[in-house]
């Protein structure tokens, strides 16, 4: 976390504190001091839960070239993930061309909680991912891709770690 984003939480966290004071006591100053403190919570909160556009993270990730080659793009976020989840439909001579040469072989499968990255296996993927045989990755922007391919559904999936602010 870089210094400038650790004064920004820290203002807040002592923000909603003083909010949380306020309201205890029932001291509408702290209140109000408080207050704009605890919106920014509520809104981070709401904000980072969102779900990120699939076309557009598509894009980002393997490139808008590619696009055509694939359908059915869907993103998965979910709550307290540092990232989220992409799963899209793709035939297997295109993901070995155009997909998988992106990629590296990743040998540290364990590295931070495997390829769901300690969260809860998302509905409608098949249990496998939570422990596939071969988990290729690749970084951009400091952000850690995980990526496994079903070869029988050609389907491919993603697992997508923020790895600084």
């Amino acid at each position: 976390m870089s210094p400038f984003m650790a004064l920004i939480a820290l203002a807040v966290i002592l923000g909603v504190g003083v909010l949380l004071i306020g309201l205890a006591f029932r001291k509408r100053v702290l209140i109000y001091i408080g207050g704009p403190a605890g919106f920014l919570l509520v809104l981070w909160f709401v904000l980072a839960s969102l779900r990120p556009n699939p076309e557009r993270e598509f894009n980002r990730i393997f490139g808008s070239n590619n696009r055509p080659a694939v359908s059915d793009i869907r993103t998965i976020k979910p709550t307290f993930m540092d990232g989220h989840f992409m799963s899209f439909h793709i035939a297997q001579s295109n993901y070995d061309s155009l997909i998988r040469s992106q990629f590296k072989p990743n040998e540290t499968r364990s590295a931070n909680g495997g390829f769901l990255r300690g969260h809860a296996l998302p509905r409608g993927w098949p249990e496998w991912v939570e422990n596939p045989s071969e988990i290729l990755t690749k970084d951009i922007n400091d952000q850690d891709i995980a990526l496994v391919y079903d070869p029988k559904d050609q389907r491919a999936y993603v697992s997508v770690q923020y790895e600084q602010w």
